[in-house]
C-alpha cells in the first residue's frame, strides 16, 4: 500500500488478513515528482510501468494507492504476476474514518479477488500461477554423411578414403550424439625390390559426438570411438615369385574433430581431420619375410556432405 493514512492501512490489513496476504505500508510514489498528495499519473501506461517498478523493488505481488480526482479520489489495483492495473473511482477522498476506510478496504479485496493474489478458491476468474514449464525433451535427429578424404597409414603410403555414416543428435540440446560407419580404402600399391602387392581395408567404427559449436549456420564436433579394420594385403614375393593374400582384423581407437557448415536448413557440409590409433604390433609377413609395417598410429583429413533426415 503506497502512502496509505493509518485507518486505511489498518483496514485493508484486517479485510486480507483471512487470506493470509501480509499487507506493508510504502512511502514510494508511481512517479518521481508525485507530491505528498500522491497527485495521479499522466496515463495509465506510465501507472503500470511504475507500479511495476515499485513491485520489483519491493518484492511484492501487488501495488495498491490512491491518486486524486476532481471528484472523489481513485483506487488504483496493479496485479504483477498479470501486469494488469484496475481503477475504481472513490467519493470518499484520504484521510479516511473508520467506515469509509473499511469501505474502501472491501473494494480493494473485492478487486484483488480478479487477480492471483487472492487465493484460488476465492478469485473470480483468476487462474492460479503456472508452475515454471518444464524443457521440452530434446528432439533427436538423424542424419546421413558421405565423405571421401586420404589417410597416411605409412611411409609414403597413403590411402584414399570412403566413407559413409548415420548420425544421431539425442540428448543435450543435440549436442551429443552418436555415429555409426563403414569406410572403405582401395588402398594403395606396394612396390619394391622384394615384394608387389596391394593393401586394402575395410572400416566400421562407432563413436560418440559432442558439439563444441552448434548455431544455426555453423557447427564444431568432436568424436571419440574405435573401429574394426579387416585388412587384406596381396601380392607376389618377388625373388621366389610366391603370390600370398594375408588377411587381418586390427582395431583402433580413434579421435576426431570437424567442422561444418549448412547450406539448407537440413543439408551440410564440412571438412575433418583425424588420429587412429592401433593398439597391437601391425607387421605383414609373407612366407616369414616382412613386406608392409604400418604405423602404430594412423592420420587423415577428408570433407563431408550430410543429409539431416527428421
Amino acid at each position: 500500500m503506497l502512502q496509505p493514512d493509518e485507518e486505511l492501512f489498518r483496514a485493508i490489513s484486517l479485510s486480507l488478513s483471512p487470506w493470509d496476504v501480509e499487507t506493508t505500508r510504502s512511502a514510494a510514489a508511481i512517479r518521481r515528482d508525485v507530491a505528498a498528495d500522491a497527485s495521479p499519473p499522466a496515463s495509465q501506461s506510465e501507472a503500470v510501468a511504475g507500479a511495476s517498478r515499485l513491485a520489483r523493488e519491493l518484492g511484492v505481488e501487488a501495488v495498491v494507492w490512491i491518486s486524486s480526482a476532481e471528484r472523489g479520489s481513485l483506487l488504483w489495483v496493479f496485479d504483477a504476476r498479470s501486469g494488469d492495473v484496475t481503477l475504481r473511482m472513490l467519493a470518499e477522498t484520504p484521510p479516511f474514518d473508520s467506515a469509509q476506510a473499511a469501505a474502501v478496504a472491501l473494494s480493494v479485496k473485492t478487486l484483488l479477488r480478479s487477480s492471483s493474489v487472492a487465493p484460488p478458491a476465492e478469485r473470480f476468474g483468476a487462474q492460479p500461477p503456472l508452475a515454471p514449464a518444464a524443457s521440452p525433451p530434446a528432439d533427436a535427429v538423424f542424419a546421413v554423411e558421405l565423405g571421401a578424404g586420404a589417410t597416411w597409414l605409412a611411409k609414403r603410403q597413403a590411402a584414399l578414403t570412403f566413407e559413409l555414416a548415420a548420425v544421431a543428435w539425442v540428448l543435450a540440446a543435440r549436442r551429443l550424439g552418436a555415429s555409426l560407419s563403414v569406410a572403405s580404402r582401395p588402398g594403395f600399391r606396394i612396390d619394391d625390390a622384394r615384394y608387389l602387392g596391394d593393401y586394402r581395408e575395410l572400416v566400421i567404427g562407432g563413436s560418440l559426438r559432442y558439439r563444441l559449436l552448434h548455431e544455426a549456420r555453423v557447427s564444431a564436433t568432436a568424436s571419440l570411438g574405435g573401429a574394426l579394420h579387416f585388412t587384406t594385403l596381396e601380392g607376389t614375393l618377388v625373388q621366389q615369385s610366391v603370390e600370398s593374400k594375408v588377411s587381418r582384423v586390427n582395431t583402433s581407437l580413434d579421435l576426431d574433430v570437424s567442422a561444418s557448415v549448412y547450406v539448407t536448413r537440413a543439408v551440410y557440409l564440412g571438412a575433418s581431420a583425424g588420429a587412429a590409433y592401433f593398439p597391437t604390433y601391425r607387421r605383414y609377413l609373407v612366407h616369414g619375410e616382412p613386406v608392409f609395417s604400418p604405423w602404430p598410429a594412423a592420420a587423415g583429413v577428408s570433407g563431408y556432405c550430410g543429409v539431416e533426415l527428421f
